[in-house]
């Protein structure tokens, strides 16, 4: 679902009201190291020593008498010692006996800090999101320890894209991974519309490719990954941005078929589906996949379909003052909020010809549930790529861990995502 910014030129002929809005693998890389930001180093602790009371092995004389451990390094210009505590004593119990002992001027944990990371993608100064989100700040975080699929059930998506052609899901052969509910043929899903596109790019886009946008999925930090989370582009709307609820549903249990352990739709309408429950059912239950859906735009409690089916994470959009966005659906059956409005992403190479506002063709700025949708499904797929849990856990994760909007704040069922907190609180 999307309300399209209207000084977008080339994307003037996308502002058409929809009622359906809108195999072999790469070798395994080496395994990343788990991140242990925001915790202490096991087995050690600082002393700080008085300056007038630190002379050459005082501090090691006083560790070894208390029975704690030994000093295995002392810095005179810092007066701080690093003491490796013995088996048999905790850290809490070590520090208790030093600060007791005479010429202890403090004694603390040595905690692991981490670098602040910043990627080098054109656009991402425009892009608010991750950083309201703390999405930057949780990149530094992630070590994945499985690759996670994200499936885009929308228009297609442009495998082209030099944002996206190297996080698409392919075979052995270089063969897109994809489904095309509309014809029923597996492979490509080309996007003739642009919105399934400018979803990929929110929730996926290579970071740190020096390439337009950064996506919510897929960064670890340094260099710039294209293994640990791909994108799976499922057709289930037309070139009008219509579908339906047989060819949405079919989109939804292919996906869940071919291997996506997220599934994300930025579509809707007002009309509750036996046919959608059952397909969201089967992915949730069969194949443990977090399915995503955008709340709609009416601005009203009205429940819209399928984000208001059983096992659905249902967003709303909240814009860079952290609003509830004018045109979000809202009500207590809506489960969270993320950036929609205002978001620059991918859009097809061969849909657009001409831009006013400085980004080049393939890129533009829209607003939405729709926006808002692909930016948890991303979340979701970090979750699910560093924790071995399940669905249950990832959507637990997101849900526990979110920041509050105004000028609503409860008006929804939870708050507005953060990326960085639902990572943390997801490490084993």
């Amino acid at each position: 679902m999307k309300k399209l910014q209207p000084f977008v030129r080339c994307l003037s002929a996308l502002a058409v009201a929809v009622s359906l809005v809108s195999a072999l693998v790469a070798p395994h890389p080496a395994r990343a190291q788990r991140s242990t930001e925001g915790t202490i180093v096991p087995g050690e602790i600082l002393v700080g020593m008085r300056p007038t009371a630190d002379v050459p092995g005082r501090s090691a004389r006083i560790v070894e008498a208390l029975g704690i451990g030994a000093e295995q390094g002392h810095s005179f210009t810092l007066h701080v010692g690093r003491v490796r505590l013995g088996a048999r004593i905790s850290a809490s119990q070590a520090m208790s006996r030093l600060r007791m002992a005479p010429g202890v001027e403090f004694v603390e944990p040595n905690h692991y800090l981490h670098a602040f990371v910043q990627p080098n993608d054109p656009y991402f100064a425009q892009q608010y999101a991750p950083r309201k989100t703390q999405a930057d700040s949780a990149w530094s975080v992630w070590k994945p320890l499985r690759r996670a699929i994200i499936a885009i059930v929308d228009t297609g998506v442009d495998s082209t894209h030099p944002d996206l052609k190297d996080k698409i899901l392919r075979g052995g052969n270089g063969q897109v991974i994809g489904y095309n509910a509309l014809t029923g043929r597996f492979g490509d899903a080309k996007d003739d519309y642009g919105h399934g596109t400018h979803c990929a790019g929110i929730a996926a886009a290579q970071v740190n490719n020096r390439t337009g946008v950064a996506g919510i999925a897929g960064w670890t930090g340094s260099g710039s990954d294209s293994y640990w989370t791909k994108i799976m582009p499922i057709k289930a709307l037309d070139r009008n941005g219509q579908g339906s609820d047989a060819s949405v549903a079919d989109g939804i249990a292919t996906a869940a078929h071919l291997g996506a352990n997220v599934i994300s739709l930025s579509l809707g309408g007002p009309n509750p589906s036996s046919t959608l429950q059952r397909a969201v059912d089967f992915a949730w239950n069969a194949h443990d996949c977090v399915v995503v859906a955008a709340a709609g735009n009416s601005w009203d409690s009205s429940r819209q379909y399928p984000a208001a089916c059983t096992n659905v994470l249902s967003v709303a959009a909240t814009d860079a003052t952290d609003t509830l966005a004018p045109y979000s659906t809202f009500g207590s059956w809506v489960a969270t909020a993320a950036p929609g409005d205002s978001i620059v992403s991918t859009m097809p190479t061969y849909h657009c010809t001409l831009n006013d506002y400085g980004y080049p063709s393939n890129y533009a700025t829209l607003s939405g549930t729709s926006m808002a949708c692909p930016l948890v499904a991303g979340e979701a797929a970090l979750l699910w790529s560093e924790n071995v849990t399940g669905n249950g856990h990832v959507t637990g994760w997101i849900l526990r861990n979110t920041d509050p909007y105004r000028p609503y704040w409860g008006r929804i069922g939870g708050g507005r995502v953060n990326v960085l907190r639902a990572v943390r609180a997801a490490l084993p």
